[in-house]
């Protein structure tokens, strides 16, 4: 009992680490997508045309859908989710790298080069936090496994077990459910074997 006490208070610790783990990680990942979504939004409505658009879709856009899949990546379990989280920051940071130093020379773009550099922090950002997701992943899969899972707590246990054996029919149970084709309670059924009994020992007795 006390090894299982012990087992149970680990695989709980473990499980409470890697809800904290998850929180934090969508924290990190709201800060950092609001920081370059809010910048992205005043910029684009400083300004009109082409200033408008590379903001909405290198800021606005990259940044929401970073944030959905970090948290997808992290409260769904899903390793796919976060590697897309990075893979959408890092095509960002590439495209607004790209745009900043071709078009930077012929127009006078004030979002660009500032979306580029917060794309790059999203970038790094988002790699090292996908990491730590599939990390937690791993650790949250592991301990799903084990016995008592979610809740890890020996009264609970015991009465799950209980309950799953006064569910158990005997086999006189299901004998007499054969003969009066209709389900029966423990109290009828033992009733129906004392009534067996007695008639077999009152066999007996005559012999």
């Amino acid at each position: 009992m006390t090894d299982s006490k012990s087992e149970f208070q680990k695989n709980r610790d473990i499980l409470k680490s890697c809800k904290r783990i998850d929180f934090i990680i969508c924290i990190i990942y709201l800060f950092v997508c609001s920081m370059m979504l809010l910048d992205s939004t005043v910029r684009g409505l400083g300004n009109f045309g082409a200033e408008t658009l590379f903001a909405l879709l290198l800021g606005v856009v990259p940044s929401i859908a970073v944030f959905i899949l970090g948290y997808n990546g992290c409260y769904k379990r899903s390793i796919i989710s976060a590697g897309c989280a990075a893979g959408t920051a890092f095509v960002t940071a590439v495209i607004s790298g790209i745009l900043t130093a071709v078009l930077d020379k012929h127009l006078l773009l004030f979002a660009l080069p500032q979306i580029a550099m917060y794309s790059a922090s999203l970038t790094a950002t988002s790699i090292i936090l996908t990491a730590i997701t599939v990390l937690n992943i791993g650790r949250y899969n592991h301990v799903s496994q084990q016995p008592g899972f979610p809740y890890f707590n020996d009264r609970f246990e015991s009465q799950k077990s209980d309950s799953l054996q006064y569910n158990i029919k005997s086999e006189a149970e299901i004998n007499y459910e054969k003969h009066t084709h209709n389900k029966v309670t423990r109290t009828e059924a033992n009733q129906f074997i004392y009534s067996n009994k007695s008639s077999e020992n009152a066999v007996m007795d005559e012999i």
